[in-house]
This record gives C-alpha cells, structure tokens and sequence, in this order.
C-alpha cells in the first residue's frame, strides 16, 4: 500500500463523511421546520420552543460545515497557492486508483 492509496482513501473517507453531516443538518432544519409550522397551527408554546431549538441546530450544524469548507479552501489557497505542483488527490482521482469492491 502506497502514501497515494492512504491518502486517497482519507480523502474518500472525510468528503463520505462530509456529504453525511450536511445531510444530517439539513433533515435537522428541515425537522424543525416542520414542526414549527405544525406547531403553530395548534399554538403550543412548549412545541414551538422545541421547534426553533431544532432550526437553530440545524442553521448552526450548516454553518460549521460551510465555515470548515471555506477555511480549508482558504488554509489549501494560502500554503499551496493558485496552482500547487503538489498534486492533492481528489475523490474522482481515487476511483481509479481505488475502484469499487462488488460483493
């Protein structure tokens, strides 16, 4: 196993895991969502306050993840530059290197 396959295999790894947390805050938001609007047609104050708890996570929960892809992006821009000659390898790079297991 070489340095390149390690590496493409974190890569894989965290942009998984990357697509997973935005899911997880968007269904979050949108849960919350829901039940404020269905909450404040019944006019329960207990369920309207669970309610915006569960928006507000959801909008802190995308926040983080965009606020992490941008200082990435910026840390990656700053120490690597407009055209880095070290070549990062990206998730479409790795397939090839790392193609699909099929059971």
């Amino acid at each position: 196993m070489t340095i390149t396959t390690i590496i493409c295999r974190i890569v894989v790894v965290l942009g998984q895991v990357e697509a997973l947390l935005f899911i997880v805050a968007t269904v979050v938001f949108s849960w919350g969502a829901i039940q404020y609007v269905i909450a404040g047609g019944a006019g329960d104050e207990k369920k309207l306050a669970a309610a915006k708890n569960y928006i507000i996570y959801g909008l802190v929960g995308l926040f983080a993840m965009l606020a992490m892809w941008g200082i990435t992006f910026a840390i990656y821009r700053t120490i690597l530059g407009e055209n880095p000659s070290i070549p990062i390898p990206s998730p479409s790079s790795c397939q090839e290197l790392n193609p699909p297991v099929s059971t």
